[in-house]
């Protein structure tokens, strides 16, 4: 299998990068091959609504850091991406990123059955971390697993690491959340369903999906 990763958070070895790599690490000790990235050793922009990519081009026309980063999820099996929450959502370096997928649906995307460019059945792992409760930012979880079914992956492996504190080692010692990333790395790389339960995004209208 093939993993590419992308390690969101702005701060080097943080807690949702302790987390993906107990994943990872899990997953190449089973065989799978890992890419990773680290966004904030790139140099990229987001998306410039250029609208290339439903009219002239089948690909986002953009030539930057990402565009091997975008080239890598094309190819790959599995895809994990690593964020902390910062102010409610993503760091605005991973949502640039999330931004530039747009060029992986298709013109008129939203009434088409088959939205996506992307090869249909990928694996979605998604690490968070945050400082809050669980029960806080459930939107935000629900609002990207919408994305990542409209651009044709699995229901998503979910790795959420909840109550972690400012401090950068807080996950390493967090035995529970340790665990909880490489049985999910084995299910991954054994097939095996998502058991996230993540109720459906509501669109505009009540429209829920």
């Amino acid at each position: 299998m093939k993993i590419t990763a992308v390690l969101g958070s702005p701060r080097k070895k943080g807690n949702s990068e302790t987390l993906a790599e107990a994943f990872l690490e899990e997953a190449e000790r089973l065989g799978a091959k890992v890419e990773r990235f680290r966004l904030s050793a790139l140099t990229y922009q987001g998306c410039t609504a250029c609208q290339a990519c439903k009219t002239t081009s089948e690909q986002c026309v953009l030539k930057d850091d990402l565009s091997p980063v975008l080239d890598a999820l094309i190819e790959a099996d599995a895809f994990l991406l690593a964020t902390p929450v910062y102010f409610l959502d993503m760091p605005s370096q991973v949502k640039a990123l999330i931004d530039r997928w747009f060029s992986f649906l298709k013109p008129g995307h939203l009434a088409r059955s088959d939205a996506s460019r992307l090869p249909a059945g990928k694996q979605m792992v998604l690490v968070v971390s945050q400082g809050a409760p669980e029960s806080y930012f459930v939107d935000f979880v629900i609002r990207y697993d919408f994305i990542f079914k409209l651009l044709g992956f699995q229901p998503m492996h979910l790795i959420r690491g909840a109550r972690l504190s400012d401090d950068p080692n807080a996950a390493a010692k967090r035995d529970d959340l340790l665990d909880k990333a490489r049985t999910t790395a084995r299910k991954v790389l054994a097939g095996e369903p998502s058991d996230a339960d993540i109720p459906p995004y509501a669109l505009r209208g009540g429209v829920r999906v």
